[in-house]
């Protein structure tokens, strides 16, 4: 079987997210969120605000930093089958 690893990530980060992606502490990203030219919030919810993580990621381009990782909170891995994958009736494969 041939068979791909695949990272699958949120379009959408929390400040733990943001401070993964930038190797900072979620106080320092409280403290970026404050600063001149930091993304607007895509939403503030009960948990917190949320940001487009390709704006985040632009911003922090723009801005001379490094991303350092990919998120991991909000990413996960699958494994792809290159074969077809056959789905019995009682929905096993």
């Amino acid at each position: 079987m041939h068979a791909a690893i695949v990272r699958l990530m949120h379009h959408l980060v929390g400040s733990a997210e943001i401070a993964a992606m930038l190797g900072v502490s979620r106080q320092r990203v409280v403290q970026l969120a404050r600063t001149p030219g930091f993304p607007e919030p895509e939403a503030d919810l009960k948990t917190g605000r949320i940001w487009s993580r390709e704006k985040v990621a632009a911003w922090a381009t723009a801005t001379g930093r490094t991303i350092v990782g990919d998120a991991a909170p909000g990413s996960h891995t699958v494994t792809v089958r290159s074969e077809p994958l056959t789905v019995r009736q009682d929905g096993g494969s």
